[in-house]
């Protein structure tokens, strides 16, 4: 969801600006810069400031501009956030009163999984856009940022803020996700009703359990039946599942671009996984794949994922080779690695889990896990591994034994 938007443009016009009050080699320098940005060149880009710019002229925009290009030459967002977040902290120091360097600050940090440290440039974003109602809103990403530290009624605040005031498709299914991790009947029917009182077609009333399974023909076409085993004696998994469905389907009637509606399907298919549903989110897997088989890296992954925890160990290697063909991320490289570690190629899951970490620290020979207990403790926080840990433990405890 990491887009260029024209506030990124007006800053530059500011960088150019002040390059100009000091010295007009510097504005050209500054001009040459941004036309290879907007070429798709920003490794050039960052050699023209490098190359160009002495310490001593080194400030806010250049610190800024830098550290924006230095994010955006990756493939994947995370690849070259560690590094881009040097250069950002850097014009932070500067000026930490803008709102443009307080958003990036805690969208790189989110990139990268630390939502604690993005809460409080995402807070402060969030009041310098209030007063000046901006450029592109950092709701989102704060309403992210709390939900993952925790922090579910903030989140909630947030997001119902974001769906007053825009009303985007994505907000919607944030607002699902959200609810799906409340364990709340009263907040759950609360807010479910909110969604019913702003007059949505789209919601739908469940009476029992067979009404909410027969509603997900909905998600994938009339002809096709998707079977969803909800334990009948939790029934607030019922609602967590229903908040999350209805939420999805009003964000999905929202949309007809494709790639808008691919990061819906992603985000949703994966919650799913997440909450157990294995079945349906395979299924959905499976549907959103045709026509997509050259590109679907994110697909594979999924199946891949769903059939390690299944146990089916030839299907899953099969699809994660396919997600590695189609794009070798740091993703990807991190599953395999998982599929490794749970059919004993030890020494493969750690040098595929060295690989992993290389994309992102960008360190050659990085140094290898030793132990089966590394690598568990490294990720201890990556919700995949521990379903996967949780699922498999006797496999990693007998051989940790």
């Amino acid at each position: 969801m990491k887009i260029l938007n024209v506030i990124f443009i007006l800053l530059f016009l500011i960088f150019a600006i002040s390059c100009k009050s000091n010295n007009e080699v510097l504005l050209n320098i500054a001009d040459e810069a941004w036309a290879k940005y907007m070429e798709g060149d920003s490794k050039s880009a960052i050699k023209i400031l490098e190359n160009n710019f002495k310490k001593a002229d080194r400030r806010f925009g250049y610190y800024f501009y830098h550290g924006f290009f230095t994010w955006e030459q990756g493939e994947d967002y995370r690849e070259y956030a560690s590094l881009a977040l040097e250069s950002l902290l850097l014009a932070y120091k500067y000026d930490p009163n803008v709102y443009e360097i307080n958003d990036i600050i805690g969208r790189v940090y989110i990139t990268i999984g630390e939502y604690v440290q993005a809460i409080p440039y995402l807070e402060r974003a969030l009041k310098f856009y209030s007063e000046k109602s901006e450029g592109s809103s950092p709701h989102w990403y704060l309403a992210e940022a709390y939900l993952h530290a925790g922090r579910l009624d903030d989140a909630l605040k947030i997001n119902t803020e974001a769906i007053e005031e825009f009303g985007f498709s994505y907000y919607f299914l944030q607002r699902g996700i959200i609810l799906s991790h409340y364990d709340d009947f009263q907040i759950l029917s609360d807010n479910i009703s909110y969604v019913k009182k702003e007059e949505t077609n789209n919601i739908i009333e469940y009476d029992d359990l067979q009404a909410l399974i027969d509603d997900f023909d909905k998600l994938i076409g009339k002809d096709t039946t998707i079977e969803i085993e909800v334990p009948l004696d939790t029934g607030i998994r019922l609602f967590q599942l229903k908040a999350l469905v209805d939420n999805f389907l009003i964000a999905r009637e929202m949309e007809s671009i494709r790639s808008i509606l691919t990061e819906l399907y992603h985000d949703f298919i994966f919650r799913l996984i997440q909450m157990g549903y294995t079945e349906p989110a395979y299924q959905l897997l499976e549907i959103w794949l045709l026509g997509s088989e050259t590109t679907a890296n994110w697909i594979f992954l999924g199946k891949g994922f769903i059939s390690m925890l299944n146990s089916d160990w030839e299907k899953s290697i099969e699809m994660l080779k396919k997600a590695e063909s189609i794009n070798k991320n740091y993703e990807t490289i991190l599953y395999i690695s998982f599929y490794y570690l749970l059919t004993e190629g030890f020494e493969k899951a750690f040098e595929y889990e060295a690989l992993a970490r290389s994309y992102l620290t960008h360190i050659k020979n990085i140094p290898r896990k030793k132990t089966i207990n590394e690598f568990i403790e490294e990720y201890k926080n990556n919700w995949e591994f521990q379903m996967l840990l949780q699922k498999h433990y006797s496999i990693l405890h007998s051989s940790t034994s």
